[in-house]
């Protein structure tokens, strides 16, 4: 994969993107080549690339896309810049057209999981806008919850099954940073994609999955409580998210490739 490294201002940068991602393990198995000479990239971030380049190697010859990374657009061996950067990153991430959150190469779990979050948005879209409007709200998700069987079920069911797959969507070790909160509230949420594999969930959706946990976990005679409650869950992450914000205004500069 070959990269181009461009110095710009906020002020004067074309679009780009930016990505939010985990590192991994401090090794660098990985090349890239920017600028014609080898650069040493992480696993992760190599997986990310890899599909980065599948969803853009239909784009028009002569076409550019611009990210920004911070393994790459930050000297990771000057710790003076490194201290500086990090003034800018809610700057950086409000100004991106969109955010990328990496978490890592899909499963069979993850696939099916996304594909009925997204039946669970569709069915839950038209009630959005009432749904978090206090004890009215819950009164509506209440109702719509209890009057589907995609949503709740005993174990062995397809819904059971569905909340099995979510746990292990939640599990991924993006969720568990806490620069996610500013990473992923710094732009609108419909500027947020959440990136398992080739799949792009709009944050919307998991701001809409923590509203339904949130109503389950309050239904305490229901199997899938005593599941949700057994798991690992990072939805009071999720929650954050949707209320942080950083009110601090910092100076402008970046790079991106």
């Amino acid at each position: 994969m070959e990269f181009k490294l461009v110095h710009k201002t906020l002020d004067t940068c074309p679009p780009y993107m930016a990505l939010s991602y985990t590192w991994g393990e401090p090794v660098f198995p990985h090349k890239i080549e920017i600028d014609g000479q080898p650069f040493p990239i992480t696993a992760n971030l190599h997986d990310f690339l890899e599909q980065f380049a599948c969803h853009f190697k239909e784009a028009e010859e002569g076409s550019s896309v611009s990210y920004w990374i911070d393994a790459i657009c930050i000297n990771q061996l000057d710790d003076p810049e490194r201290g500086a950067q990090i003034c800018y990153m809610k700057e950086i991430y409000q100004r991106a057209t969109t955010v990328d959150a990496w978490l890592g190469n899909s499963s069979e779990k993850t696939d099916f999981a996304l594909g009925k979050l997204k039946e669970w948005y569709d069915y839950l879209k038209p009630f959005l806008v009432h749904l978090e409007d206090g004890e009215s709200g819950d009164s509506i998700l209440d109702g719509l919850l209890s009057a589907n069987d995609r949503f709740i079920g005993p174990q062995g069911s397809v819904a059971y099954k569905t909340w099995e797959a979510i746990n292990e969507l939640l599990e991924r070790p993006w969720w568990t940073r806490s620069w996610i909160v500013q990473e992923a509230t710094a732009k609108s949420h419909s500027a947020v994609y959440l990136n398992y594999g080739s799949a792009r969930v709009p944050w919307v959706g998991i701001k809409l999955l923590s509203l339904v946990i949130g109503r389950l976990a309050q239904w305490k005679n229901l199997d899938i409580f005593a599941f949700i409650c057994n798991r690992n869950w990072r939805v009071s992450i999720i929650d954050i998210a949707r209320v942080m914000r950083y009110d601090r205004e910092t100076p402008s500069g970046l790079r991106h490739f």
